[in-house]
């Protein structure tokens, strides 16, 4: 008989690892059966989401040299197109869900059950055209270079609400994903911090 061998102790990195496998879909090293472990991942999350702005404002910024792309608005439709692509649509899905759930009439178990639901609804689809216009809208008037510094910014502050909302709010139901979200003082300094800067 065999044992499953243990699993390797974190390095200082794995957390950063892990919340790139979480966040985005950049490949990163895994191994058979590992899944991103948020316990080490959540302090890392603004630095993932700037990395992700990152990716969106190069493209902008790339984009913005072709002839007429800036003032026209297809750089920033293509920024965060890129955006999506690096993250999987994750927070783009999570936003329809949450619209969803708010939307929808009655009580909080067909609340919940409407979040559950991976079809797309009218209150997220509407809030999803909601989120692209107003994002489009917002870059398409910046210039390049405040359109690059405000993806960056967004992406390390919007991941860093999610540590926010898990040290302060308590979760919709018993078996969710956020549970596995925690984060102690000293991560959530360093996240902050990370987020500020």
């Amino acid at each position: 008989m065999t044992t499953a061998d243990p699993a390797p102790a974190a390095g200082p990195l794995d957390g950063l690892r892990h919340a790139i496998g979480f966040l985005t879909r950049i490949p990163v090293p895994f191994r058979a059966g590992e899944a991103p472990r948020l316990d080490l991942a959540v302090p890392w999350f603004p630095l993932v989401g700037a990395l992700v702005g990152a990716i969106a404002a190069a493209v902008l910024a790339a984009a913005a040299q072709l002839p007429g792309a800036g003032a026209s608005g297809v750089a920033a439709a293509l920024g965060l197109a890129a955006g999506i692509v690096a993250t999987g649509g994750l927070h783009e899905d999570g936003l329809a869900d949450s619209a969803d759930g708010l939307g929808v009439h009655g009580d909080r178990e067909r609340r919940l059950a409407v979040l559950r639901d991976s079809r797309l609804g009218t209150f997220g689809a509407l809030a999803l055209i909601v989120w692209a216009l107003a994002s489009w809208s917002a870059l398409r008037a910046l210039s390049t270079e405040d359109a690059v510094r405000a993806l960056v910014a967004a992406g390390a502050a919007s991941r860093w609400a999610v540590l926010a909302h898990v040290r302060s709010g308590r979760p919709a139901r018993p078996d969710g994903a956020i549970h596995a979200l925690r984060i102690g003082p000293v991560g959530a300094v360093a996240a902050t911090a990370v987020a500020l800067a």
